[in-house]
């Protein structure tokens, strides 16, 4: 099932939305269905992922963790340079286990591609030739 979101107006609840289905139709049914009024809600609020970076008061609708350190934070410090991750600076486990590095990968990644280059560049002198042959005979 597919499923989109938006928040209550009144009580800035998550209200799921179906796809295909009109959001204001979706929003008029919680409201209808007993949405609580925001003075006297305890519900719990839309926006609860707080940034977890220091002085940052900004909060998500949806979490947004770090790969690397996995705490939340809102979209403009999402990125490990823009939180200034603790655990970007660590080599990666993949390097602690003797296994090749990023540039190693692309290094050789471009060499299979030169191969491939070298390849095809055969197969159209070879298609040339043959159609010349052709013509030949």
């Amino acid at each position: 099932m597919d499923v989109r979101a938006t928040t209550c107006p009144v009580c800035s609840r998550v209200v799921p939305i179906n796809r295909g289905a009109d959001p204001n139709v979706a929003v008029n049914d919680h409201i209808n269905a007993g949405c609580p009024d925001p003075g006297t809600s305890t519900s719990e609020k839309a926006y609860t992922n707080p940034c977890s970076m220091q002085g940052c008061s900004k909060k998500e609708l949806v979490p947004i963790l770090c790969q690397k350190c996995l705490k939340p934070f809102c979209i403009r410090h999402r990125l490990e340079a823009d939180h200034k991750c603790s655990i970007a600076g660590s080599t990666p486990p993949a390097q602690k286990n003797g296994q090749s590095s990023a540039k190693t990968k692309m290094v050789s990644a471009a060499a299979r591609q030169n191969t491939r280059g070298e390849q095809a560049a055969q197969l159209d002198k070879d298609r040339r030739d043959r159609a010349y042959r052709a013509t030949q005979v």
